[in-house]
């Protein structure tokens, strides 16, 4: 741990604080901003739903950076064919 922040396992719990992180960090321009910020909750509930995805098929590359209690950075990766694929860096 180095300057309060630990990176350990992502939890179920931690779902909703990947999606607001990686929402805050993804977006390139004020338009592409914009447009994260005005998903509907169905299209939000989905994203979510795709981070859970990771822990029950790959938890082993389900990783979030914590400061405190709040999530300050996440990486998501799966394997297949003994390959690991990272979808998620933020």
């Amino acid at each position: 741990m180095k300057d309060g922040i630990l990176v350990r396992p992502m939890t179920a719990a931690d779902a909703d604080d990947v999606y607001r992180r990686s929402s805050e960090a993804i977006p390139a321009t004020d338009e592409e901003r914009q447009q994260v910020m005005n998903r509907s909750a169905e299209e939000v509930a989905r994203r979510i739903q795709r981070y859970q995805y990771f822990l029950e098929h790959d938890p082993e590359g389900a990783w979030v950076a914590v400061d405190g209690d709040r999530v300050a950075g996440v990486a998501l990766a799966l394997v297949r064919e003994g390959l690991w694929v990272l979808s998620l860096f933020a």
